[in-house]
């Protein structure tokens, strides 16, 4: 095979790696929130931009910038915070089905800090860092590693049992511990009279401080009925609830606005005294969709729409789907337009449905949502893998 030739069927599997649709294989849980400028994935080796209420795969990686904190949610039930500058991996898929739905086996924190609170399982999930590794069925826990291989573990709810990487009885920790594990050393264990005397501490340390937002997005889960195709908790969840799930959506929002215009609200009052309310109405909804209905598109697309008139924000949702149950990208702005990521995978060719609705100050839909759909050709190769957060290959060996 000539060199040219080479490089564009690998090109071209990377580009498939990113791009057959996330729906082909079961997802084991989905990305439910992320604060901040940028989370990468990576997956069979290729990277790309992370986005609000994505699939996440088996053996899929997850790495968050200095300034941004996200948080998953599991099929099974549970979540897991992940804070600013970790690198975490879904390493396998049990082979036990916990009501038909695939269950993640062990989760392997390669750097930084983790709060988790998982829902009651039959079989136990493992945490494993440099220091050892956690067996956790149903419990609330803080992790954190460090550069050194030291790991440090804080159990607020539960108990965790854990085996140390150097060797000795397993621990078992319960509510109010903290485990400190040296790298290859032997753990120190400290118990606490209080659990919530813990759980103070690390709210108020300096590690977790800028993490309220994620923490308070796990705390709030126990356990839940997983709906195909979306996640039902959290501000976020409630939007793309509203969205994945309810078919209120306007697809000509241009002669619904009219339509709306035209109407009016009776005055009413004591013998019809108070006039009737003539002043059209305003849609709750963005109108002035671009790309429009049908419309062609070249390379990465840019949305733009009318402002609606008490949305603080907005949510746009990009699928193949029409009822967005799976989705290829997705992103909250507090402008009337954005465009398509650069380093997020690149969109194969097909037609893509997009909706937008407004959001209020507490992340919720204000009234229908607009959708349009668009057709494009795709375009360019995938996004090269940061060296900065991608695995450095092993030296070739010296003939």
């Amino acid at each position: 095979m000539s060199r040219p030739f080479r490089s564009v069927v690998v090109a071209a599997a990377l580009y498939l790696t990113l791009q057959s649709p996330s729906w082909a294989q079961p997802a084991v849980a989905k990305v439910v929130e992320i604060d901040g400028p940028k989370m990468t994935y990576e997956r069979k080796s290729a990277t790309a931009l992370a986005f609000p209420f994505m699939n996440t795969m088996v053996k899929d990686e997850y790495q968050t910038d200095a300034s941004t904190v996200a948080a998953l949610e599991f099929v099974t039930g549970g979540r897991v915070g992940i804070n600013k500058g970790t690198r975490i991996e879904i390493v396998s898929e049990s082979e036990i089905k916990e009501e038909g739905k695939p269950v993640v086996k062990r989760i392997k924190i390669k750097g930084g800090r983790v709060w988790a609170k998982m829902s009651k399982r039959k079989e136990p999930l493992e945490i494993e860092t440099a220091g050892g590794v956690m067996g956790i069925k149903g419990t609330e826990f803080v992790i954190a590693t460090e550069d050194n291989g030291a790991t440090s573990l804080n159990v607020l709810e539960g108990e965790v049992e854990v085996t140390p990487v150097g060797g000795g009885e397993p621990i078992s920790a319960k509510a109010g511990t903290k485990v400190d594990i040296p790298y290859q050393q032997v753990p120190v264990v400290k118990q606490y009279d209080d659990p919530e005397a813990l759980r103070e501490e690390i709210l108020n340390s300096s590690e977790w401080r800028d993490f309220q937002k994620a923490m308070d997005i796990v705390r709030t889960i126990s356990s839940y009925s997983y709906i195909p195709g979306n996640i039902g908790l959290g501000t976020a969840g409630e939007a793309f609830y509203y969205a994945g799930t309810v078919s209120d959506f306007i697809s000509d929002p241009e002669q619904a606005a009219l339509s709306l215009a035209a109407s009016y609200v009776p005055g009413g009052g004591y013998l019809g005294y108070i006039p009737r309310n003539s002043k059209p109405k305003k849609p709750d909804f963005p109108t002035n969709p671009v790309p429009a209905n049908n419309m062609t598109v070249s390379g990465p697309p840019s949305f733009s729409w009318t402002q609606v008139e008490k949305a603080r924000g907005y949510l746009l949702l990009l699928s193949r789907e029409e009822q967005m149950g799976n989705l290829d990208w997705a992103t909250k702005t507090s402008s009337t337009s954005v465009s398509y990521p650069a380093e997020a995978a690149p969109l194969p060719a097909g037609t893509y449905y997009w909706r937008v609705m407004g959001l209020d100050d507490e992340g919720k839909p204000l009234g229908k949502a607009t959708q349009s759909v668009f057709v494009t050709e795709g375009w360019g190769a995938p996004p090269v893998p940061d060296p900065a957060t991608s695995p450095v290959p092993d030296p070739a060996p010296t003939p």
